[in-house]
């Protein structure tokens, strides 16, 4: 299954196909969009924002998620409010 990213997430370059690129791998940014196409934009630390193509030779990989993907296995877990007593009104 493949990685899927979300603005938010921070990562790092393993690598790209971009011959104009002064990134590096090791560089580390934030992503800010995905679109529909498997493009994801990135603010880089350094200041460059450039799309990633993963899978059309660029390469990166996840430092930490902007929100923890929600787990497969396990029902929802949210919170829930306890009830009200409404039968102590005024």
């Amino acid at each position: 299954m493949p990685d899927t990213f979300q603005p938010g997430d921070r990562v790092e370059l393993i690598a790209t196909s971009d011959p104009y690129t002064r990134l590096v791998p090791g560089q580390q940014g934030t992503v800010i969009h995905v679109d529909s196409g498997g493009g994801i934009a990135i603010h880089w630390d350094c200041g460059s924002i450039l799309g990633m193509l993963p899978g059309q030779g660029d390469e990166i990989r996840h430092i930490t998620r902007s929100v923890p993907p929600p787990a497969m296995d396990q029902p929802d877990t949210a919170p829930q409010a306890p009830p009200t007593d409404d039968s102590q009104q005024p």
